[in-house]
């Protein structure tokens, strides 16, 4: 009995043995699992991770080549108007030296005393009329060349004083130049002076056929951004003008501000628009301060400006 019962003791001490053993193994496999599990669970975290930064890498790259290109064409086009700039500035530095020469040879000029104050004598020296004559630039200036008739003998001959006349002097217009001629300034609607200017000789003076672009004309004038050159012998065809729009044979071209295109003229209404821009260049001078003449002179050479752009009108080649 007492041996049976030994056996059955050590065999169900064994037993529970074998299932304590059975439980722990049980539970490190459970944990064993479970910290897999989390293991995998991290892995796969990581590796959404690692595809993200991958596309927001290649998305950052191409983002930076595109950029640099950007900046690559940008700095191209910039660098072609700075170019284009520069030559262009260079050309006008030289029409402004060619300018400037022809200004200090007027400035200089001695201008004969005036006779009375009724009567207001218009000088006209051998520097202004070689200055209106023979001086070109791009712009507005046309470079036209313009003569003048006299209707009073001529005056002892001295070395700067070629011809001389004499205008009465309307006071209305003389109190008007006056009132100007304290603040000089290019608007024409700010001073009496100019919009008479303006009403009676300029406008009338660019008035054409082809209203559009005579308008653009009289605002590329005011603005000196008009270009006027004459063509070579094989453009100088029957065509009908831009500007009158008569079958005329047009020996110059134009080219209004910032526009490509060339515009086909006549020899008419490039006159009338050199007449303009000779009244123009001179009231930029006195502008400037460039013209130190007394207030008669300088009203006289503003009257064989306007008597130009009146002749020129009318048609006449010669003033």
């Amino acid at each position: 009995m007492s041996e049976e019962s030994t056996t059955t003791t050590s065999a169900t001490a064994a037993k529970d043995m074998a299932d304590l053993a059975h439980l722990n193994l049980q539970a490190q496999l459970d944990k064993a699992h479970e910290e897999l599990k989390l293991k995998e669970e991290e892995v796969n975290k990581l590796m959404r991770m690692r595809d993200q930064v991958g596309l927001e890498l290649q998305d950052l790259t191409a983002s930076l080549f595109e950029e640099a290109h950007r900046m690559v064409r940008v700095a191209n086009e910039q660098r072609f108007a700075a170019e284009k700039r520069a030559t262009e500035a260079k050309g006008r530095i030289e029409v402004l030296d060619a300018e400037v020469i022809a200004l200090k040879s007027l400035v200089q000029a001695t201008v004969p005393p005036l006779p009375n104050t009724d009567m207001l004598s218009v000088p006209i020296t051998s520097s202004l009329t070689s200055f209106i004559r023979g001086h070109k630039r791009s712009g507005s200036h046309t470079g036209a060349v313009e003569k003048r008739r006299d209707v009073s003998p001529p005056p002892e001959p001295s070395e700067n004083v070629a011809l001389s006349n004499l205008y009465e002097t309307d006071p209305i217009l003389y109190a008007e130049f006056l009132q100007w001629r304290e603040n000089p300034c290019l608007d024409k609607d700010s001073n009496s002076f100019l919009s008479r200017i303006y009403d009676e000789d300029i406008v009338p003076c660019l008035n054409y056929s082809n209203r559009e672009i005579a308008q653009e004309v009289s605002a590329c004038v005011e603005s000196n951004t008009l270009t006027i050159e004459m063509v070579s012998g094989s453009e100088k065809l029957q065509r009908a003008c831009a500007l009158t729009e008569v079958l005329q044979q047009c020996s110059y071209r134009m080219k209004l501000g910032e526009d490509p295109s060339w515009h086909y003229i006549s020899r008419l209404a490039r006159d009338r628009i050199a007449a303009v821009c000779d009244f123009y260049t001179f009231i930029r001078y006195v502008h400037n301060g460039l013209v130190k003449h007394e207030d008669k002179t300088m009203y006289a050479e503003i009257l064989q400006f306007r008597r130009k752009m009146c002749l020129a009108k009318l048609g006449a080649r010669t003033l």
